[in-house]
C-alpha cells in the first residue's frame, strides 16, 4: 500500500459512494489540521483533459494504483470487493 507523502494531494476520482461521501466529509477536516490536502473531484472527462492527463503519466508526474487483478470470468468477485470499499487503488480485469 502506498501512503500520500508529506504536502502530498490526494485527490478523489470515482470509486465507491461511501469513499467519496468520505473524502467530501472528513477532507476539508484533515486539510485544515495538516499538510496534505484531500479534494472530492467531479468532472466528465474530455479529449483535452484525457491528453493532459496522459501527458502527466506519461512524465512520471501521476501513478496510478493499482490494488488488485482479477480474470474477466472473475468479474462479480472483483465487483464484491469494490463494492466492500476495501480497494487502496484501482481494481483491473484482464482479459486474456
Amino acid at each position: 500500500m502506498q501512503k500520500l507523502k508529506e504536502n502530498g494531494v490526494f485527490i478523489h476520482v470515482g470509486g465507491a459512494n461511501s469513499q467519496f461521501y468520505q473524502t467530501m466529509l472528513l477532507g476539508p477536516l484533515l486539510s485544515l489540521f495538516g499538510k496534505k490536502k484531500f479534494i472530492p473531484f467531479l468532472q466528465r472527462p474530455n479529449q483535452q483533459d484525457l491528453v493532459f492527463i496522459n501527458g502527466l503519466i506519461e512524465e512520471g508526474k501521476v501513478k496510478p494504483v493499482m490494488d488488485r487483478s482479477y480474470s474477466l470470468k472473475e468479474v462479480p468477485k472483483a465487483f464484491q470487493y469494490f463494492e466492500k470499499g476495501h480497494a487502496q487503488g484501482k481494481v483491473i480485469i484482464t482479459i486474456e
